[in-house]
C-alpha cells in the first residue's frame, strides 16, 4: 500500500513515516499542501494522510478523485 503523508511539522511527518514503513507501507511525505497536491495528482495512492491544517490544504475536496 502507497501512503502519502501531508504534514508540514518535520517531528510529526518523520514520526508518522517511521511508524508506516515499519508496517511495511511504502510512505512519501509532502512537507506543504501545494506539494501534496502536485503529488496526488502526478502519482497514485491508496491512501492519503492530510493535515487540515495547512494553509492550501484546507479545501480538502482537492483531493478527491
Amino acid at each position: 500500500m502507497r501512503i502519502l503523508v501531508v504534514e508540514d511539522e518535520a517531528k510529526v511527518a518523520r514520526a508518522l513515516r517511521e511508524g508506516l514503513e515499519r508496517e511495511k507501507y511504502e510512505v512519501v511525505v509532502a512537507p506543504t499542501g501545494e506539494e501534496g497536491f502536485f503529488l496526488v495528482n502526478a502519482e497514485e495512492f491508496d491512501l492519503v494522510l492530510l493535515d487540515l491544517m495547512l494553509q492550501v490544504a484546507m479545501d480538502y475536496r482537492c483531493y478527491r478523485r
